[in-house]
């Protein structure tokens, strides 16, 4: 299956959350350069008071076509509470070394992508490399 863990270790969370009003957002670290398949980089918001779920986000979600994984979120997540935004820096897709089953820019990937604290849709986006490999 597409995504799963093949150890625990696999997913990690490498820094503190942050916190944009009563929503706790965490992202994740898968690791890297092991797999084609690995699972997803995924961002989670939860609420500060139920620990249920507000939102996910997928930084491969800009590109449809990839057959790949991760594009972790591994380091510091910043806030704006001011815009209401949390802002995610994003690493590299899986494979890292080889770029044949990903497609394209690879759009969230090695980016700084702003998003909607509430909804998690993202307010803007800058991708600093272009499919990298």
């Amino acid at each position: 299956m597409r995504g799963s863990l093949r150890w625990p270790g696999e997913f990690q969370i490498t820094s503190a959350p942050a916190i944009i009003g009563d929503t706790i957002v965490t992202g994740t670290s898968i690791g890297d350069n092991l797999r084609t398949d690995a699972p997803k980089g995924t961002v989670f918001a939860f609420d500060a008071r139920t620990g249920e779920t507000r939102w996910t986000f997928d930084p491969l979600s800009g590109s449809p076509d990839i057959r790949g994984g991760h594009s972790n979120v591994w380091s510091t997540i910043a806030v704006d509470e001011k815009r209401q935004l949390v802002i995610i820096p994003t690493s590299s897709p899986s494979p890292d070394y080889y770029g044949g089953n990903r497609p394209g820019d690879n759009l969230y990937a090695n980016s700084v992508v702003a998003l909607n604290g509430d909804t998690g849709t993202v307010a803007w986006h800058f991708q600093t490399v272009h499919h990298d490999v």
